[in-house]
Protein backbone atom coordinates (compact mmCIF):
# COMPACT_ATOMS: atom_id res chain seq x y z
CA UNK A 1 0.00 0.00 0.00
CA UNK A 2 3.18 2.27 0.55
CA UNK A 3 4.62 1.90 -2.65
CA UNK A 4 1.18 2.05 -4.44
CA UNK A 5 -0.47 4.80 -3.28
CA UNK A 6 -3.91 5.13 -4.41
CA UNK A 7 -5.27 8.04 -2.51
CA UNK A 8 -2.11 10.18 -3.61
CA UNK A 9 -3.63 10.48 -7.67
CA UNK A 10 -5.76 13.48 -8.60
CA UNK A 11 -9.32 12.21 -8.34
CA UNK A 12 -11.06 11.39 -12.26
CA UNK A 13 -14.23 11.51 -13.61
CA UNK A 14 -15.79 7.88 -13.31
CA UNK A 15 -18.91 8.56 -14.84
CA UNK A 16 -18.74 5.08 -16.05
CA UNK A 17 -19.59 2.74 -19.21
CA UNK A 18 -21.13 0.73 -20.81
CA UNK A 19 -18.41 -2.11 -20.10
CA UNK A 20 -15.82 -1.86 -17.55
CA UNK A 21 -16.21 -2.41 -13.41
CA UNK A 22 -15.62 0.32 -11.12
CA UNK A 23 -12.74 0.20 -8.64
CA UNK A 24 -13.15 1.44 -5.41
CA UNK A 25 -10.78 0.89 -2.50
CA UNK A 26 -11.45 2.77 0.81
CA UNK A 27 -9.20 3.26 4.35
CA UNK A 28 -10.20 4.81 7.62
CA UNK A 29 -7.07 6.12 10.39
CA UNK A 30 -6.76 8.41 12.73
CA UNK A 31 -10.43 9.02 12.70
CA UNK A 32 -10.53 10.45 8.98
CA UNK A 33 -12.11 8.01 6.02
CA UNK A 34 -10.98 8.21 2.38
CA UNK A 35 -11.64 6.54 -0.71
CA UNK A 36 -10.55 6.32 -4.29
CA UNK A 37 -12.97 5.45 -6.81
CA UNK A 38 -11.84 4.90 -10.75
CA UNK A 39 -13.87 3.53 -13.30
CA UNK A 40 -11.42 0.51 -14.88
CA UNK A 41 -8.37 1.96 -14.15
CA UNK A 42 -6.04 0.94 -17.55
CA UNK A 43 -2.48 2.27 -15.32
CA UNK A 44 -1.63 3.71 -12.01
CA UNK A 45 -1.21 3.36 -8.23
CA UNK A 46 -5.27 2.12 -8.48
CA UNK A 47 -4.73 -0.56 -10.87
CA UNK A 48 -1.50 -1.46 -9.41
CA UNK A 49 -2.79 -1.87 -5.89
CA UNK A 50 -6.47 -3.39 -6.95
CA UNK A 51 -4.46 -6.34 -9.24
CA UNK A 52 -2.42 -7.15 -6.30
CA UNK A 53 -5.29 -7.27 -3.94
CA UNK A 54 -6.71 -9.78 -6.56
CA UNK A 55 -3.63 -12.32 -7.10
CA UNK A 56 -3.32 -12.51 -3.02
CA UNK A 57 -6.65 -14.47 -3.60
CA UNK A 58 -5.25 -16.89 -5.38
CA UNK A 59 -8.55 -16.58 -8.14
CA UNK A 60 -7.95 -16.21 -11.94
CA UNK A 61 -9.78 -14.15 -13.68
CA UNK A 62 -9.79 -14.29 -17.75
CA UNK A 63 -9.63 -10.45 -18.10
CA UNK A 64 -9.58 -7.34 -15.82
CA UNK A 65 -11.37 -4.30 -16.80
Amino acid sequence: MARASPFNEPPENCGGGTDGSRWILERARKGSYEYADRWSPQKGAMRDFGLLTLKLTGWEFEEIY
